[in-house]
């Protein structure tokens, strides 16, 4: 599946719903997942995964899957680079935009997504929940020892030989 094809025909959604396989290629994900100015994240594999898309009358979308993709990211305790994999969950009803009206007209339509010659663009959502699925905190390994305090040696490789290791941080 590329990226494009993250567009889903409306009438094309069968009363019980439209399986997608996601399959998107790390290029493809990471300029999904960039917005203008951003840096791009460090995607080393596919996003493969299951989205199964179900229509709630002419107005509202559920979203229902799961994806996984391969990232690099940085240790928050000694700042070393790994790669790792995002594992995510969606689960999701949308408001529709439908031609000629605007977005967020009323409180409940904030954030709904546009509707352009009866499809729906889901890469906005996908990018969204790629992010959702990113660690507010990651470490390298559960054992991470960090950096020295003092000065700013990895000590994963052992201690770094500051005369005083009892240094306090403030």
């Amino acid at each position: 599946m590329e990226a494009n094809t993250l567009m889903v025909t409306l009438d094309a959604i069968p009363p019980e719903g439209l399986e997608l396989a996601l399959n998107l290629a790390p290029e493809e994900v990471a300029a999904v997942a960039t917005a203008e100015g951003q840096e791009r994240p460090a995607v080393t594999s596919a996003l493969t995964g299951q989205l199964k898309v179900k229509r709630h009358g002419s107005r509202r979308l559920s979203l229902r899957g799961s994806f996984q993709v391969g990232v690099v990211m940085m240790c928050d305790r000694c700042l070393s680079e790994k790669e790792t994999e995002l594992r995510g969950e969606v689960d999701e009803l949308v408001n529709l935009a439908l031609p000629g009206e605007a977005a967020g007209e009323d409180e409940d339509d904030d954030g709904a997504l546009p509707v352009s010659d009866g499809r729906v663009d889901l890469r906005g959502l996908l990018a969204e929940f790629f992010w959702l699925a990113w660690p507010f905190r990651f470490l390298c390994r559960q054992d991470c020892a960090g950096l020295c305090p003092r000065c700013g040696a990895d000590l994963n490789g052992g201690p770094c030989g500051c005369d005083d290791m009892k240094t306090t941080v403030n």
